[in-house]
């Protein structure tokens, strides 16, 4: 009988306690890539749902701070043109007065 010494990974961050769901026997046979353990994934699972949420989230607030920008820069560039006609006005009438 070969015997292997397995050491349990360590798991590091906020979902660090695992529920362990199977494990094998003690002195069973296993083969080359058979799972000997497994955990309860559920914790993991809802955090990754978690952060594809809040990840979706800021993109949308992405795209609407980009709708937004672009909206106000096509406002500043109609004000410009209206300043500016409402200046080429200004010298007209004060041409007109001065004559």
């Amino acid at each position: 009988m070969h015997a292997t010494k397995i050491l349990v990974p360590q798991i590091t961050g906020q979902y660090n306690q695992m529920t362990l769901t199977h494990i094998v026997q003690n002195g069973a046979k296993v083969g080359a890539g058979d799972p000997i353990a497994s955990f309860d994934a559920t914790a993991q699972m809802d955090a990754a749902r978690d952060a594809n949420a809040k990840f979706d989230d800021l993109g949308h607030q992405t795209d609407q701070k980009r709708a937004q920008n672009r909206s106000d820069a096509e406002k500043r560039a109609t004000d410009l043109l209206q300043a500016e006609a409402d200046l080429v006005t200004a010298r007209i009438e004060l041409r007109k007065a001065r004559c």
